[in-house]
């Protein structure tokens, strides 16, 4: 329908413009002569197809598609275990592949169809690695002979009409392996919903469910988020989180279906998500981010007290933390800084310059406030160091007589492969300098990390597996540069 209105907006442009410019009968002919030279192009082709499709008949007549079906059918059988099992399917995928293997389009797709149907039975709509699998080798379309392209070819007048095999045969090999690498091996995290133009919504989380989404509703219908914070922001009641690996399909404001597509070893949702990334008042895998963040405040004042007068948080992403260290250790909660809302994050600043402005820009801090006073500095992580040492610097301007740094996660020693813009290794600073190095460093009268096992527990209740792989090298997957889990 819609090709219809695109070849119908064509002709009228087409004619405006020839009475516009004085050159409709250009256009007149043009449109002719077109139509003529697709005439003869598929008058000419259709010799060229029937003697190929004779050639599969008497292909098939004699036993060589058969014997080139039986000699795929292993590949086949390790490509698609499951599909395997069936008898029809797996003789419609391999009439399928042998077909596009000679180059008959027009002859594969009927069979690639049954073999879809057949695969997709009992899936609810959810495609299966096996046919995505099928769908990539139909996609890349790998030939042995090209028949197709050489009727068009010949038709046009080629003298040499299958000179393209080498090239067909390279391209075709690249594609496959390409696909089914992409459709095999690829792996990371996300969140993903897609709107169809019919009002349908489907939303997923990747198998591992490294990053968060829930679900929704009111009087109205039903809506998606990253975060619970951003449906209660928006007038929705939260339902419940979308389960790794899991997809949904909402229609008419209600769950149409919902089942999980692909599992995982080891579900892994990134603990950082409570450290840093999610905002206080989300609830994720039925953790609330405030509670967690406040417990590991009070793991930090246990695993590193200190003799102090004021415990401060760095805005934002230190203050709850700073509250739970407060509680625990009986020293009194203050504020030591006052932030400008229009500065980002500053650990994602491209350069170091760009950085460090940024976080001259963003806090500004209260004198009045720490001016001789003993600070436990309260922040979620020390990446490059920039900020610590600026946040430092500044409160010792501003009279601190003492600061001791205090970090609600582990040291950052490793890269984050899924989502966490770091890059290499050598621009953490935790992994090129000791502790005691890093306190010397940023200029702090002390230093203490929260430790994996603390961070753990102020978290526990999670409904998933939490993945600290950027603290420990521990991933939930494989990595990219080959490493596993």
């Amino acid at each position: 329908m819609a090709m219809a209105w695109v070849w119908a907006g064509m002709v009228v442009l087409s004619l405006i413009f020839g009475l516009a410019t004085g050159n409709l009968e250009n256009v007149s002919n043009a449109a002719m002569e077109g139509a003529n030279s697709a005439v003869e192009l598929s008058v000419s082709m259709a010799g060229v197809m029937c003697l190929w499709s004779g050639v599969m008949e008497i292909m098939n007549a004699c036993g060589l598609s058969q014997g080139l079906s039986r000699a795929f059918r292993p590949i086949l059988r390790r490509l698609m275990p499951e599909a395997s099992r069936d008898p029809e399917t797996l003789a419609a995928v391999t009439a399928n592949v042998s077909a596009n293997l000679l180059g008959l389009g027009n002859a594969a797709t009927p069979m690639g169809i049954r073999a879809a149907c057949r695969m997709a039975r009992g899936t609810e709509g959810v495609a299966s690695d096996e046919l995505c699998r099928l769908v990539v080798l139909n996609t890349a379309s790998i030939q042995l002979l090209p028949t197709t392209v050489a009727s068009v070819r010949a038709a046009c007048g080629s003298a040499a009409p299958l000179d393209i095999l080498p090239a067909v045969w390279v391209s075709s090999l690249l594609s496959v392996t390409a696909g089914l690498a992409a459709a095999k091996l690829l792996v990371g995290a996300f969140s993903l919903v897609v709107l169809s133009g019919d009002g349908k919504l489907v939303a997923l989380r990747d198998p591992n469910g490294y990053r968060p989404l829930c679900i929704g509703e009111n009087e109205y219908g039903m809506a998606v988020a990253s975060e619970s914070c951003a449906l209660d922001s928006c007038g929705f009641r939260f339902v419940r989180d979308i389960q790794p690996g899991e997809a949904v399909l909402i229609e008419n404001g209600r769950i149409r279906h919902c089942e999980l597509y692909a599992a995982a070893p080891r579900r892994s949702l990134c603990v950082f998500e409570y450290v840093y990334f999610a905002r206080p008042d989300s609830v994720i895998d039925g953790v609330s981010v405030y509670e967690a963040r406040l417990n590991m405040g009070r793991m930090l004042a246990r695993e590193h007290p200190v003799e102090a007068d004021l415990v401060c948080g760095v805005p934002n992403s230190g203050l709850e933390a700073a509250m739970g260290y407060a509680r625990e250790s009986g020293i009194r909660y203050g504020l030591a800084f006052v932030k400008n809302s229009y500065i980002g994050r500053s650990f994602i600043f491209p350069t170091q310059a760009q950085r460090e402005n940024a976080v001259r820009l963003k806090l500004n801090p209260l004198a009045a406030s720490v001016r001789g006073k003993r600070i436990v500095l309260v922040d979620d992580s020390i990446v490059r160091g920039t900020t610590c040492r600026k946040t430092i610097a500044s409160l010792r301007n501003a009279g601190a007589k003492e600061i001791h740094m205090r970090i609600s996660s582990p040291p950052f020693i490793h890269t984050c492969y899924f989502g966490t813009d770091i890059g290499s290794e050598k621009n953490l600073i935790a992994n090129q300098q000791s502790v005691a190095e890093i306190c010397r460093s940023i200029g702090a009268d002390s230093l203490g990390y929260i430790s994996v096992d603390g961070l753990m527990e102020a978290c526990a209740g999670c409904g998933v597996e939490l993945c600290a792989g950027c603290f420990t090298g521990d991933y939930a997957t494989k990595i990219c540069c080959g490493a596993s889990a």
